[in-house]
């Protein structure tokens, strides 16, 4: 019933902002929408932020566990990532609008690591790389996927996502070529 509850506030947030912005949202407009009553809101949230995050976290970055533990489809987990920032443009531009850039790439940093780690460290181990070093390359896989989708967020999300995961790939089978013929 918990969660139940918070995917209605969270679906009646996203639909309050197809025609308004975040900053004129209020937390009566949330619960006459869910047709709950204030304080099952704040039983739930502290505020809109934490409503904003937890919608990030379970809806729009939750992707299967299937996808995230299989490294044979982590081209799946992040077209799915597309796909769901897709269905959700109005919500994900206007959030992007109305707070900091910084903000929206936390979220789809943390949304993306468990998929991003779980893709990459059994090729990481694969190709010979260090334990000690593979925070290293799996940082700059999350922030390199993560500024991309960015800079495709803020480009009115034109590119078709299919290529930009097809130059992931692309990407990342170069490097652990790279890597594979290292001394």
């Amino acid at each position: 019933m918990k969660d139940s509850t918070k995917h209605l506030l969270s679906h009646s947030l996203r639909k309050l902002l197809q025609t308004k912005p975040l900053s004129k949202v209020t937390i009566q407009d949330i619960t006459s929408a869910s047709g709950v009553n204030r304080m099952t809101f704040y039983y739930h949230f502290h505020d809109i932020y934490e409503l904003v995050e937890w919608s990030f976290r379970n809806e729009i970055f939750d992707v299967s566990e299937d996808q995230v533990l299989n490294p044979a489809n982590w081209e799946a987990a992040i077209l799915k990532v597309f796909d769901t920032i897709i269905q959700n443009k109005s919500f994900i531009l206007n959030i992007y609008r109305s707070i900091s850039r910084e903000q929206v790439e936390e979220h789809l940093i943390r949304g993306m690591e468990e998929s991003i780690k779980a893709a990459m460290c059994p090729l990481l181990d694969k190709a010979g790389i260090k334990a000690e070093d593979q925070e290293f390359y799996l940082n700059f896989y999350l922030y390199g996927y993560a500024g991309t989708i960015l800079v495709w967020i803020d480009q009115n999300m034109k590119e078709d996502p299919a290529i930009i995961v097809k130059r992931f790939s692309e990407m990342m089978k170069l490097v652990l070529t790279m890597l594979d013929s290292m001394p």
